[in-house]
């Protein structure tokens, strides 16, 4: 399921509540200051919601990357002039401290579309993929003279 069909369902989940709460509004005996008080919080909290979803773990972040860090893995989107959409360009990074040590949970960052940016992205996923591609091998070729199987670990 895309990105736009979440926004699609929580903006249908969000129509079904608004429904309700007018449901409740209407029928329950409440003072007016309570109920218009009650239609306002959750209103004020449907906007908080809809615009705090892309922070949500898994969904790439549009925000700047940290000073400092490793790139875990990228995914290069070209642009598509049929669909309007402009391209981006997703990594995974981890932020490293002064150190150039790990220092936090890996998290996902969409940057803006570039030919420049595409190739350099694309080039360093290339690195790590003939990294994990020969590491897979040494440990295939180890294996053949130590006589057990190469499964990854």
């Amino acid at each position: 399921m895309g990105l736009q069909s979440q926004i699609v369902g929580l903006s249908v989940a969000y129509v079904v509540l608004a429904a309700l709460l007018l449901v409740v509004v209407l029928r329950v005996r409440a003072p007016w200051p309570l109920k218009v008080a009650a239609v306002v919080v959750t209103s004020i909290f449907y906007g908080v919601a809809f615009f705090r979803v892309e922070g949500l773990p898994g969904w790439s972040a549009a925000g700047p990357l940290p000073p400092q860090f490793q790139l875990l893995w990228a995914r290069v989107v070209d642009p598509n002039p049929l669909d309007r959409d402009p391209g981006a360009v997703h990594v995974w990074v981890e932020e490293l401290d002064t150190a150039n040590i790990p220092s936090g949970q890996p998290r996902a960052y969409r940057l803006p579309y570039s030919p420049t940016l595409a190739a350099k992205v694309e080039a360093a996923r290339d690195e790590i993929l003939a990294a994990v591609l020969g590491l897979a091998e040494n440990q295939t070729h180890a294996a053949r003279f130590s006589g057990r199987s190469a499964g990854c670990r």
